[in-house]
């Protein structure tokens, strides 16, 4: 009898250091089960954001055309050059001779994020070859607002000319 007393004891006092032994075992694997949610959450967050940006570059992708065009509209510099080059077209394509250019910039403001360039023209020709530089000036990609137009009625020999002098602003973004 004491020999089976002896023995429930052990048995006893074994299952109980296992069991003492087990916990912080247990405990550690419960911790780790909850990391384990808590990084398959950011996990599958990561996920939907990643499948948000590859959304937005797909659709990037599809507008390229539009923004090389809004490039045109609004530039990233002045680009002074492929302007006069325009103008000197328009006023080409449109009847009109171009007698004098002048361009001036003015700095945008940082925060506006624009800047402006000034652009005084003296163009001569008959009114309705103006017509059609003003529509032209007006359908043109580049961004342009007219700020004022003078005309000066000129004769010369019988012959009736007219000469304009237009200023107008262009724009350019201020990066």
């Amino acid at each position: 009898m004491i020999k089976n007393i002896l023995i429930g004891v052990f048995a006893v006092a074994i299952i109980g250091s296992i069991v003492f032994l087990s916990i912080p075992t247990f405990q550690s694997i419960s911790a780790l089960k909850k990391q384990i949610e808590i990084n398959q959450k950011t996990l599958d967050e990561e996920k939907v954001f990643i499948s948000k940006v590859e959304t937005l570059i797909e659709k990037y992708d599809l507008n390229q055309e539009t923004f090389k065009k809004l490039d045109f509209i609004l530039p990233g510099d002045p680009d002074v050059p492929n302007l006069i080059v325009q103008l000197e077209a328009l006023t080409k394509d449109n009847g009109m001779i171009l007698n004098d250019m002048q361009i001036s910039s003015v700095e945008g403001e940082k925060t506006v994020g624009y800047g402006t360039i000034t652009i005084s023209l003296k163009l001569s020709g008959d009114y309705q070859t103006f017509r059609n530089f003003l529509q032209a000036a007006e359908n043109n990609i580049r961004l342009a607002d007219i700020d004022s137009i003078n005309l000066v009625n000129k004769e010369d020999n019988g012959v009736f000319t007219f000469e304009y002098d237009v200023n107008l602003n262009t724009y350019y973004r201020a990066n």
